[in-house]
């Protein structure tokens, strides 16, 4: 959509379904001419110099030039499809058919000159007075996105994040070239250029990326300043550190570190690239931080200590992230299917990992060497993994850990471990029982999948009382349920309104953070048994998370996060 010159024209396109053109009126908004055309449309501009003419390019090799004659009491749409050389239909150093080639983005320069970009990286020009093309240059390799350019200067957005600065100049000299043009200035951003606006002399502007960043561009210092960034895709973990900085896992693969009092983006890091050619990332499905806090890391600078980050991807790698260098330091592959639960032990020496397939690995978080495979989940997939800070008592052996693993079939193994001695044993294991049909009231299917529509099962030891332990998931109705492994029973339910779909306790232990489907955030008191309900999410609620201190809680629906401040 776009506006006139002179404001009298609004023009809408359709997508690549509806392929329409519409005039309408810029002062009363009515329609003054329809048309419509067989390609899909991908960008429009008006002309600079008249208020009723302006140019289309999209697939299959379309350049149109439109005219909004108003000659007669009706207003006509008229068009002009240009003639495209056949040597600009190359890609990758192949001649391709004029119906396999698009143009992705236009630009007017100054003296009627017209820039195209094409998806093989050319550039055309154009001059708009006799709809000629007069030039072309190979600009980059890949995808033009964005131009914007003036009546000396070219600025050129690809998709794989470069900027480029090119002098163009007039159409009489454009059409004296005979080598092509030469970049003057290039900079690189974190991905794909798709939008930009800079001022008349295209010295300084503001650049938006596929990354969710805003950058500060100035060509004559030749330098580019991140002034936003956000979260890109869906938000799968998140953890608060030393409650100053959030770092968090997205599913597209990123790990992110944001500073809690400037809402500033600090760290930004992908996993490296493995050998497969991949053409998208692994998303990152969880995370945890050794140290979860430390007084050195109060801000975030050079000179002070940060976390490391254990990351769980899609695939089955599990990568060791260092904020203070700001580089992955290794990656290794415990596990054939997702990683669903990561957690750090035997202070950071140790990674406890859990996968869709239902298997926990034990692994080296300093060599990347898997020490253990435990398989008894039976397939189903590990939704939970947590560890005690506390001391347990054994008869055999000298255990100095408790930590459990929760399954999506209702099931929690707790196991005793003394990390030095390469002592695991299991130490009790839960059954929480269910109704055999869904939620909806339907039948279970036979496929394991069904798991899928089900209510996870969440569990998490009792942060001031390791021998207790809380567990919400699906069954008759919705429980917050507190078992005790001394006792071998559940000690406490309490009724909930809504299926929980998170699960985080307060480090004192007398709250518990849940979310829902319903976008509902709920705070439950153990104590009183009572609870009180939040909104502001937009989606379902599927991370809470309290910070180390308990004067935070970190909440994620979708690729939103929110950081709400305890007042109780």
């Amino acid at each position: 959509m776009a506006y006139s010159r002179d404001d009298r024209f609004f023009v809408s396109i359709g997508d690549f379904r509806d392929r329409s053109v519409v005039v309408w009126s810029g002062t009363e908004y009515y329609k003054l001419a329809h048309s419509s055309v067989d390609e899909a449309i991908h960008d429009l501009q008006w002309d600079p110099e008249t208020a009723n003419e302006l140019v289309t390019c999209g697939d299959e090799a379309s350049i149109y030039f439109w005219f909004i004659d108003e000659a007669n009491r009706d207003v006509n749409l008229r068009r002009h499809k240009a003639y495209v050389p056949d040597e600009v239909f190359e890609i990758r150093g192949e001649k391709v058919k004029a119906d396999e080639f698009s143009f992705t983005s236009c630009a007017f320069g100054g003296n009627r000159t017209l820039f195209v970009g094409c998806v093989s990286g050319t550039v055309t020009a154009w001059d708009t007075r006799r709809n000629q093309c007069i030039m072309h240059w190979k600009a980059h390799h890949t995808e033009i996105d964005y131009l914007c350019a003036d009546s000396q200067r070219l600025i050129v957005g690809t998709a794989d994040g470069l900027l480029q600065l090119w002098p163009t100049g007039s159409v009489e000299y454009l059409r004296t070239v005979q080598d092509g043009l030469a970049v003057e200035r290039q900079l690189r951003l974190d991905d794909g250029i798709i939008a930009m606006t800079f001022d008349p002399n295209l010295d300084m502007g503001i650049v938006g990326t596929s990354a969710s960043t805003l950058w500060y561009v100035n060509w004559p210092e030749t330098k580019a300043v991140k002034l936003v960034a956000a979260t890109c895709g869906q938000v799968n973990a998140a953890r608060i550190f030393a409650a100053r900085m959030i770092v968090c896992g997205s599913e597209d693969g990123s790990v992110r570190a944001w500073t809690l009092a400037e809402r500033e983006e600090v760290v930004h890091l992908m996993p490296d690239a493995d050998t497969s050619h991949r053409r998208q990332a692994p998303g990152c499905r969880c995370l945890d931080l050794y140290p979860e806090s430390a007084v050195q890391c109060n801000v975030p600078r050079s000179d002070e200590l940060l976390p490391f980050v254990l990351a769980g991807y899609s695939d089955g790698r599990v990568c060791l992230f260092n904020l203070n260098t700001v580089e992955q330091t290794f990656q290794w592959q415990p596990h054939r299917s997702a990683v669903s639960a990561a957690r750090f032990a035997h202070k950071g020496q140790l990674a406890v990992t859990g996968c869709e397939d239902g298997t926990l690995a034990l692994s080296s978080a300093i060599s990347g060497l898997t020490l253990r495979v435990i398989r008894d989940h039976c397939g189903a997939p590990i939704t939970a993994i947590d560890i005690t800070t506390k001391q347990a008592d054994s008869a055999a052996n000298a255990i100095d850990v408790l930590w459990l693993a929760a399954g999506a079939d209702r099931r929690v193994s707790v196991w005793a471990s003394n990390w030095t001695r390469d002592v695991t044993e299991l130490v009790d294991w839960l059954t929480f029982p269910a109704p055999s049909a869904l939620p909806d009231g339907q039948s279970k299917p036979s496929s394991k999948k069904y798991w899928k529509s089900l209510p996870p099962s969440l569990a998490a030891f009792h942060p001031s009382n390791p021998d207790q332990i809380v567990y919400t998931g699906y069954g008759a109705k919705p429980l917050l349920q507190i078992y005790s492994l001394k006792q071998k029973t559940v000690v406490q339910s309490l009724p909930m309104t809504q299926w929980a779909y998170s699960l985080g306790i307060h480090p004192q232990g007398y709250l518990v953070a849940t979310g829902t489907q319903d976008h509902v955030l709920k705070l439950t008191d153990l104590e009183e048994g009572t609870f009180q309900d939040f909104i502001g999410h937009e989606d379902e609620v599927h991370l809470t998370q309290f910070s180390p201190d308990g004067k935070h809680l970190l909440t994620c629906a979708g690729s939103e996060l929110f950081l709400w401040q305890m007042l109780i």
